[in-house]
């Protein structure tokens, strides 16, 4: 099915922008010169598409639509989560905000850690740490690694 579905992609003018093979981007150029770009990024089962067009989004929905046999797609509305972020969009402002905070909180659930008391500095004042206060990170659990690191936006290794 993904073979199917990257083959559809590059057939209907989309260009790969990553390694992964997951990112995707359509540029049109309009009558009257302008650029519109469609940008599509594939995670697993989840997509996210962005466009500067409302027309050219409507008619990448339809296309998709009628290619169902290469994907399975239903349009959820506006865009409120994704990948376990919280999304907000101010359209008028031209503003999008992204929080982790429920990602956050399901985190410290897991680990039994929600009802710690927040403080602003986790450690006392004028503490000064060495390498070796910290076990190194092939060391640490895989899980609490792997959740830590997508908190702070790194890529889990």
């Amino acid at each position: 099915m993904i073979v199917r579905s990257l083959r559809w992609l590059l057939d209907h003018t989309f260009t790969n922008v990553d390694k992964d093979e997951v990112t995707f981007v359509e540029n049109v150029k309009k009558d009257d010169k302008n650029l519109w770009r469609i940008l599509l990024s594939i995670r697993v089962d989840d997509g996210l598409e962005a466009s500067s067009d409302k027309a050219m989004y409507k008619d990448f929905i339809d296309a998709i639509i009628d290619a169902s046999k290469y994907f399975d797609v239903s349009d959820s509305g506006e865009l409120e989560l994704f990948l376990g972020g919280k999304v907000e969009q101010d359209r008028e402002k031209g503003i999008v905000r992204l929080s982790q905070k429920q990602y956050c909180s399901d985190v410290l659930k897991r680990f039994q850690m929600h009802d710690c008391t927040p403080v602003d500095t986790s450690c006392e004042a004028n503490l000064h740490l060495a390498a070796s206060d910290s076990p190194l990170l092939d060391k640490r659990d895989a899980e609490v690694r792997r959740n830590y690191q997508r908190i702070c936006c790194r890529r889990p290794a």
